[in-house]
């Protein structure tokens, strides 16, 4: 058997991080290492995963001795491992304990592929589980390029859902690991590369625990910074497939389709905590975004009811305020893109493969 390396970076996720731990010990495959790496905490995430290291002698856990940030730390994890195989757990999340031995038998059966990629529950920071809206719905092998359009149009999968071949990041075409590009977008990133040059296989089994929760940093929207980052990714994704006929037909409309997540945004800030007028501000930088990218929007009605509601600080009528941002959002998708991007499950990628889960 192969061994799986489970790479935790951690840094203050010490309210979260012995029930990573816990299904990360207990996983049913019997050949895994663990590694923590912690970035600086000040919490009591160290002093925890040592009782793990005592305890387990798969466990390692290295402290950084100065903050490496997202990206260096990230890095330190995989470059410690050495798996044939690599799971990055986000140390807020958690595993079923059969993650890595379903995931396993998919690599055997389907030797082609570089990533396998389960389906997921969403945990609040209560701990309250609910199923997660599934990518697809149904189990399936693809060439990996026809899943990077899907990465192109759409959002992607969480770091812990994932596991992939340690092969992928040795492969000079693939370009290593992940890389200083953006810190919110890095797994996003590394996905497409694997998938520009290997199969792609999606497990419709929830075996992955992803927290969820407003404040976590992945669901901030007061961060412009990841509006501006999704715009770069894609472009981004667009160079790194500048010579696929297949993809670059796609560019001008995932280029127009950014501003999808600045009005996701701006419904968030418009809609909690309406009395704070930073998310007004807020608001008011995410439309400007958008329009930089798509100078249509400022002719839309949507626009004109926004505009509206950021200087009179109030939101007077939300049906027409939903209406006209279900208006503008259509005009965005063309019937090439819409299956994959209006809602869950997406339509399965060109010339996908239906497997048995």
């Amino acid at each position: 058997m192969d061994l799986v390396s489970l790479v935790i970076p951690n840094y203050n996720y010490g309210h979260f991080i012995r029930q990573t731990m816990e299904s990360a010990v207990h996983q049913t495959y019997p050949f895994v290492e663990i590694i923590v790496v912690d970035d600086g905490s000040t919490d009591d995430s160290v002093s925890i995963v040592k009782e793990y290291v005592k305890q387990y002698e798969n466990v390692t856990l290295y402290q950084n001795e100065k903050n490496l940030g997202v990206v260096g730390n990230h890095n330190k994890a995989v470059a410690l491992s050495k798996g044939t195989y690599l799971c990055v757990l986000s140390s807020d999340d958690y595993l079923d304990i059969h993650f890595i031995e379903e995931c396993i038998k998919k690599f055997e059966e389907y030797p082609s592929v570089g990533m396998v990629v389960s389906a997921m529950h969403l945990v609040d920071e209560h701990g309250v589980v609910t199923d997660a809206p599934n990518y697809y719905g149904k189990s399936f092998l693809c060439k990996g390029i026809y899943q990077c359009k899907v990465f192109l149009m759409s959002n992607t999968f969480v770091p812990s859902q994932v596991l992939f071949k340690r092969e992928c990041i040795e492969n000079p075409e693939v370009g290593g690991a992940f890389q200083e590009f953006a810190d919110t977008s890095i797994d996003t990133e590394l996905w497409y590369r694997i998938c520009l040059h290997y199969d792609f296989l999606y497990f419709d089994k929830r075996l992955c625990y992803y927290r969820s929760y407003l404040g976590s940093y992945s669901k901030s929207y007061d961060n412009l910074k990841n509006a501006m980052q999704y715009y770069l990714l894609r472009q981004r994704f667009l160079q790194l497939a500048k010579d696929n006929d297949y993809l670059q037909s796609f560019g001008e409309e995932a280029i127009r389709r950014t501003p999808l997540f600045c009005i996701r945004s701006i419904r968030q800030l418009l809609t909690h905590g309406k009395e704070d007028t930073k998310n007004f501000s807020t608001a008011k930088r995410y439309l400007r975004l958008a329009e930089a990218i798509d100078l249509d929007i400022a002719d839309s009605e949507y626009y004109k009811i926004v505009e509206k509601i950021i200087v009179e600080r109030e939101i007077k009528d939300m049906d027409a305020l939903v209406k006209a941002e279900s208006v503008y959002l259509d005009s965005l998708k063309s019937e090439t893109s819409r299956a994959v991007t209006n809602h869950a499950p997406y339509a399965l990628p060109d010339y996908a493969i239906i497997i048995d889960t």
